[in-house]
């Protein structure tokens, strides 16, 4: 729905906190998600099963990825994984 100045600032806002691997996998991932619910909240798209099993197996990696984080990661990389989330929800 928006893109320009604010999405970049979220995205590079986000790399400040994040690993870059992070970002690469939550902001597509969740740029799916956002579309689908999109299509259907707004267009009445229908939601089989198949697309319900995607959209788990998506939120379960996401899961996965901001919680398993080894030695290295930043104590805030939260912070960046929900600027991503917002950059690909915008």
């Amino acid at each position: 729905m928006s893109a320009g100045p604010a999405f970049i600032a979220l995205c590079v806002g986000g790399y400040v906190f994040a690993p870059p691997a992070d970002g690469e996998v939550i902001q597509p991932a969740t740029i799916t998600l956002g579309t689908m619910i999109s299509a259907w909240a707004l267009l009445g798209e229908k939601l089989g099963m198949s697309r319900i099993i995607g959209a788990s197996v998506i939120v379960a990696g996401l899961v996965l990825i901001a919680t398993a984080k080894d030695g290295t990661a930043r104590p805030q990389a939260w912070i960046g994984d929900l600027l991503f989330i917002a950059a690909g929800l915008s």
